[in-house]
């Protein structure tokens, strides 16, 4: 695990760190899976927008770490280059059913969205 402070904080609950190698207790990952929530929600820009994540909810997304990219200009599938991602946000952007242009996560428009608020 290259990241000093993640490595700090796997020390903190038990995790035996030496150099960049972390190993994690079962017991720390079965506390963890214990106390994770059966679902949260994910909020959109303009906080009217949510997502459920749940095991019981299917979300769609564009796969921005995909490594194959169909150029929306041409309809080409192609390998991903720099900049696709900056292309696949615009396109999200601009369609009226997709609220969320990461890797993993999107929302139809169509979906009732008021429900998240409550």
């Amino acid at each position: 695990m290259d990241n000093a402070e993640a490595r700090g904080l796997l020390a903190t609950v038990g995790a035996h760190a030496e150099g960049n190698i972390v190993r994690i207790p079962p017991g720390i990952i079965e506390q963890a899976l214990a106390t994770t929530p059966p679902s949260f929600k994910v909020w959109g820009r303009d906080q009217e927008q949510c997502m459920t994540v749940a095991l019981d909810h299917i979300n769609f997304g564009p796969g921005l770490t995909n490594t194959d990219f169909v150029d929306p200009t041409t309809g080409a599938r192609r390998r991903t280059r720099r900049g696709d991602p900056a292309t696949t946000a615009r396109v999200c952007d601009a369609t009226n059913w997709l609220v969320c242009s990461s890797g993993s996560c999107g929302v139809w428009k169509s979906t009732p969205t008021r429900s998240c608020l409550t």
